[in-house]
């Protein structure tokens, strides 16, 4: 399918697409990919996923430094940032209509691997890339585990940034409501959860073991963050204050994650695979990480370690050592 849109960046050169592609196995279903694409041709690209909140933009904040798109571009590697059902510019159904169940939990990680996997299709059918690398954020690891998993062998290599298993959080426990813990507010049953600015904000507050949150992340960098995710959302202007949705359906993956359930079978995954997560992360927890390294069936496995950097390692002063260490597994 041809970019619907398609424009060169000033300073870089590289080219930035939008792509939409049709769901093969949902009929209502487009979904949206972000492309940062190097100036010569490449048959190298990475499938970026997003995680439970935040969508693909997470991956091409504006704010030099913090793209981690441009960087891949920079290095050879053409890169496409997937929205999956419900999130970001793909097809987001109202509660009620088809694909969007009003009584349960949508757009869970047994749905979004399907989307997964059209992404991936539209990467190596009809684009050509001969080499893809499959990179999962927070929520996204599950995604890309599960992806694995459903297809062995589609891929090349495989990052895990922030990795979540299933190892016991009590910390996320009491968050999401699960058995023992107080029922978050933004938890419903079915549709869309609402987060406002101050919100987000309060949840990488959280994270940073420091009163001077700006000692670790730019100003910059939480400014895009919060514009952007408000941006991405139609609707965020008809809430007061203003808010932006996410399904609800990762809620059930990752309370099964934070009781201890493994959320995809390490143990059959065979390909190259690298982990990555900041010190202080509460989410993505040494424990878990290390139980996971253990559990994964390829040779060919690492784990590495941010210092000084959250669950949003990706836009604090820490970035530039985890884009070079993803860099340097590809």
């Amino acid at each position: 399918m041809e970019p619907v849109t398609g424009f060169p960046t000033p300073v870089t050169g590289f080219l930035k697409q939008s792509f939409r592609i049709a769901s093969s196995n949902a009929r209502w279903l487009s979904l949206h990919l972000h492309a940062v694409i190097p100036g010569e041709r490449s048959s190298r690209a990475v499938l970026l996923l997003h995680g439970a909140t935040l969508a693909s933009y997470v991956f091409d904040l504006p704010v030099p430094g913090y793209s981690l798109q441009e960087r891949l571009a920079a290095a050879g590697w053409a890169s496409y940032a997937l929205d999956v059902r419900g999130y970001g510019r793909s097809s987001r159904p109202a509660p009620g209509d088809p694909g969007c169940p009003a009584d349960r939990p949508f757009s869970t990680a047994q749905e979004s691997v399907e989307d997964v996997a059209d992404a991936m299709r539209f990467l190596r059918h009809d684009l050509r890339h001969s080499q893809v690398a499959l990179l999962g954020y927070s929520w996204g690891t599950i995604l890309a585990g599960r992806f694995v998993n459903a297809y062995p062998g589609a891929v090349n290599r495989m990052i895990l940034f922030a990795p979540i298993y299933g190892t016991a959080n009590a910390r996320w426990m009491k968050y999401f409501g699960a058995p023992g813990g107080e029922a978050h507010s933004g938890f419903g049953a079915g549709g869309y959860r609402w987060t406002t600015g101050d919100e987000l904000r309060a949840r990488w507050d959280s994270e940073i073991p420091i009163a001077a949150k700006a000692a670790w992340r730019p100003n910059e960098t939480l400014s895009a963050v919060l514009e952007a995710a408000l941006g991405s959302d139609p609707l965020s202007l008809t809430r007061v204050p203003p808010a932006f949705r996410s399904p609800t359906g990762c809620n059930v993956d990752l309370c099964q994650a934070f009781t201890g359930h493994a959320g995809f079978e390490a143990g059959t995954i065979e390909v190259p695979t690298l982990l990555l997560r900041g010190d202080a992360d509460t989410t993505s927890t040494q424990a878990d990480s290390q139980r996971l390294l253990e559990r994964l069936k390829s040779r060919d496995k690492h784990s590495i370690t941010i210092p000084s950097a959250t669950h949003f390692a990706c836009f604090e002063y820490s970035a530039p050592l985890l884009f070079d260490a993803l860099l340097a597994f590809l």
